[in-house]
């Protein structure tokens, strides 16, 4: 273990947040380490002076005047901003189904001029002689 993370596992184990794994492997390192063995003992001199100061009593008044000055946020309406989704996707449905049907009707209407300009016995001719023409084409050449 490098002395870095023994000085972070030190202040882990004052706080009572090291987990016994590595509680034992910081065992180890500090019977090792002088230097990281001083830093121990000067955490815990420190961790106790501060222990035994009194601790200072604020009047009651302060807590909330504190919170008070501290910036509101308002609440912020969660059905309007639903109701709003709720109509843009309603919006969308509608028209797709107003341009799909639009569509729709442009190409019926297409359809029908390009089956009044051929006739039947047109049609007819082009799917019978379509693969004679192109075989007799294929044996002239």
């Amino acid at each position: 273990m490098r002395c870095k993370t023994a000085e972070r596992y030190i202040s882990l184990k004052l706080d009572g947040e090291l987990c016994p794994r590595r509680l034992n492997s910081l065992h180890r390192h500090l019977q090792k380490c002088s230097s990281c063995t001083h830093i121990q003992s000067c955490n815990l001199a420190l961790q106790t002076k501060l222990k035994e100061q009194p601790q200072a009593e604020f009047p009651q008044w302060l807590h909330h005047r504190i919170l008070e000055s501290l910036p509101r946020q308002e609440k912020r309406n969660r059905a309007g901003k639903r109701a709003l989704s709720y109509a843009t996707a309603s919006l969308a449905v509608i028209f797709s189904l107003l341009a799909g049907t639009l569509v729709g009707i442009k190409g019926y209407e297409g359809g029908k001029e390009t089956s009044n300009v051929n006739t039947q016995s047109e049609i007819e001719y082009s799917y019978l002689s379509f693969g004679e023409q192109s075989l007799m084409e294929a044996y002239d050449d």
